[in-house]
């Protein structure tokens, strides 16, 4: 018995079905390395069925073709630009260009791509910021927080310095200070401790060393207690 012809309506939403099929846009992944010319691995945060012939319904679930040398995204502009670091399983969003990207991206050249491939695997960028709302992070709805360590690139990061902070002075950062300050409670104590003679004013004695006394110009310390989290207002 023959199959009945297709008519051209069900011919053509076949052929826009398969075309869609094949077409990469925006896709959620999640970061498996980075390297250090700002690339990553990104594995691709879905299955697809493909056909296994062991299989009792002739397919099989599989992941997709782990994304290398993938550019991902960096706020910047000139020279400046914001340094977040990106770490293994954070997830991210992947925009699938409509053309090869290999000449700009390996060479920053503009030219006639290599190839005619579009919306391929191979030339995703990586936004890396995206999370599930089983990781959503708390946000303020009032203030930019920047929450996070600063320091150099050590395991022993310091905490970031705010308004309020923990302040310490001592003498190895402020000697003139300490100093004077030292001085000063010298003299208060000898005067709550020495007996004036009769008729002498209190203190006449140590005036002298007092109107002597001069206080530094500046006062120097250092933060000693920092926070993880920087608030703009």
């Amino acid at each position: 018995m023959s199959q009945p012809t297709p008519d051209l309506t069900s011919l053509l939403k076949l052929h826009q079905k398969n075309t869609m099929e094949r077409i990469n846009c925006i896709q959620i992944g999640k970061i498996k390395s980075v390297s250090e010319k700002q690339s990553c691995e990104v594995e691709l945060q879905l299955k697809k069925l493909v056909p296994d012939h062991l299989s009792p319904n002739g397919v099989k679930e599989a992941f997709l073709t782990v994304l290398v040398d993938c550019p991902y995204f960096v706020l910047s502009g000139g020279t400046s630009y914001i340094d977040l670091p990106i770490k293994t399983g954070d997830y991210c969003l992947v925009l699938f260009n409509d053309t090869n990207i290999d000449l700009w991206w390996t060479q920053e050249q503009v030219g006639i791509p290599a190839n005619s491939r579009s919306h391929s695997l191979s030339d995703g960028v990586a936004i890396v910021g995206i999370s599930p709302s089983t990781q959503a992070r708390t946000m303020d709805g009032d203030k930019v927080r920047i929450i996070g360590k600063s320091g150099a690139k050590s395991s022993t990061l310091s905490p970031a310095a705010r308004v309020g902070d923990e302040v310490k002075m001592t003498s190895k950062e402020d000697p003139a200070m300490i100093q004077f300050m030292s001085t000063v409670v010298s003299c208060l104590q000898t005067l709550a401790t020495t007996p004036t003679p009769p008729g002498v004013p209190p203190g006449a004695p140590f005036a002298p060393l007092l109107a002597s006394l001069s206080a530094p110009n500046s006062i120097t310390s250092k933060i000693t207690k920092g926070s993880n989290e920087v608030e703009i207002s």
